[in-house]
């Protein structure tokens, strides 16, 4: 009797150790399986490089609307950062409880988050963490990509100013700019628009300079300008559709920057976005740029893009690095105002490069010819321009396409030195909408009413006549 209670004992013991014990180690290490078909319960791997680069603490103040469904998706996603790490702290504020907290950090919205690092403060809107979709049905959540910008802000806190040029038939910041400018504000830099034409020269903070999609050339002052900017250092983005007239002063910028612009309209029928062959899919090349986005294997869509190619003679100042090519059976139809694209011997032949890197070579120690580029760009200086012979990609109606957006803002934090930065694809809230046919509609409504039923019908019928045969 004895030896039985004392075995009961240690069962009870034992059961009751490895449940603290589990306990223990479920409190240390949080590991969850996210089957959502979006990793909607996830950090990306993005973010979690950056929680382990951190050094100092960082505390998230959330002031949400305690009991909707909005502020339950943003706690959730901020305790995913809390457990993937130990520097991170959560604090959930109730504004209407709290009014004196939400005033101190000036949060005048409900699911507002205050990312705090030492006496250093951002402040994440809720506009900028939950955004209309592509169609009416869908909501994004920008949470991830919102808070873990935030972070990297207030680690390197570049603010960078990024100046898009007007007056030549841009697009709009406020318009179909919009997006691009959101994603570029989101990487934590500023961005304003000028026009060169009245201010007369670039500001002195002027980290960038985009050239998206002029319509009319540049004045020979605003040239002038340029050239200055770009010889003391400056960074230049340059989109440049295909055009009926040329734009001399503006290719003649460009050349000075090691890269020719092509009065073409490349043709790819191999690369064809859904049959078009004026919207090409441009192959990857191998680049900083695009590295990660070859390693997610994205693709990008230029509708209507002319082809580039390095000035004559670039090899003595420049490195110029393909990022986006055509393929072998493309080529550049020279002859813009024909109906028909066809193929003929004045067309310039494929591949042809769409988007060009440009870096200044080093100076030789010694003092004579410039360092030769080697395949990994040791031997490159700054960044001098990346331009694209495309500029619907940054447009509103295209940039939500793959890795069009991506490509952007790679293109400006690697001009700026900020390969570090990221860009964090929003995760899309959208119903599950199944399609049925006509048969498959009839199938399930027999099949749920008729069939289902009367197989649990007979089992029972079949289970009663038995026992009852007994």
């Amino acid at each position: 009797m004895w030896q039985r209670t004392s075995q009961r004992w240690v069962l009870v013991a034992s059961i009751l150790g490895i449940l603290v014990l589990a306990n223990v180690l479920g409190a240390r290490h949080h590991l969850r399986l996210d089957l959502t078909a979006g990793k909607k319960y996830s950090l990306s791997t993005q973010t979690r490089e950056v929680l382990a680069r951190l050094e100092e603490p960082v505390r998230l103040l959330a002031f949400l609307e305690k009991g909707t469904e909005e502020a339950k998706q943003v706690e959730d996603l901020l305790r995913e950062y809390t457990y993937a790490s130990p520097r991170v702290k959560l604090e959930l504020v109730d504004p209407v409880a709290e009014p004196a907290r939400a005033r101190e950090y000036g949060v005048q919205y409900y699911n507002t988050v205050v990312v705090e690092r030492g006496q250093k403060s951002r402040k994440v809107e809720p506009y900028n963490i939950f955004a209309p979709g592509t169609n009416p049905y869908e909501t994004e959540f920008r949470g991830e990509q919102a808070v873990t910008r935030a972070i990297l802000d207030l680690l390197h806190q570049s603010g960078a100013v990024v100046y898009f040029l007007e007056g030549h038939g841009e697009g709009s910041l406020e318009g179909d700019l919009a997006a691009l400018r959101d994603y570029l504000q989101g990487e934590g830099y500023t961005v304003k628009s000028l026009n060169l034409a009245t201010a007369g020269r670039l500001p002195q903070d002027a980290a960038a300079v985009v050239l998206a999609g002029p319509q009319q050339d540049l004045a020979p002052q605003e040239v002038a300008a340029l050239r200055d900017y770009l010889a003391g250092g400056g960074r230049l983005l340059a989109l440049v559709d295909p055009l009926p007239r040329p734009l001399p002063q503006l290719e003649g910028v460009l050349a000075a920057a090691g890269v020719t612009l092509h009065r073409d309209l490349v043709v790819d029928p191999e690369r064809a976005f859904f049959f078009d062959a004026l919207s090409p899919l441009p192959l990857l090349q191998e680049h900083p740029i695009t590295e990660k986005m070859l390693q997610q294997k994205v693709n990008l869509v230029l509708p209507r893009a002319r082809s580039l190619a390095a000035s004559p003679g670039a090899e003595k100042q420049f490195e110029v690095r393909p990022l986006l090519r055509s393929s072998e059976r493309a080529w550049g139809e020279t002859n813009l105002a024909a109906p028909k694209a066809q193929r003929d011997a004045a067309d310039l032949p494929g591949p042809l490069n769409y988007a060009l890197a440009v870096s200044r070579l080093k100076p030789a120690a010694d003092g004579g010819k410039a360092s030769e580029a080697t395949d990994d760009g040791a031997a490159t200086g700054r960044p001098v321009a990346v331009v694209v012979g495309n500029a619907t990609l940054a447009r509103q109606q295209a940039l939500g396409f793959q890795g069009n957006a991506d490509f952007l803002v790679n293109a400006i934090n690697w001009l700026l030195g900020e390969e570090q930065m990221l860009t964090i694809r929003p995760k899309a809230e959208s119903p599950r909408l199944v399609t049925l046919e006509p048969t498959d509609a009839v199938l399930i409504f027999y099949g749920t009413t008729f069939f289902l039923p009367g197989a649990l019908l007979a089992c029972g019928l079949g289970l009663w006549w038995r026992r009852r045969a007994k």
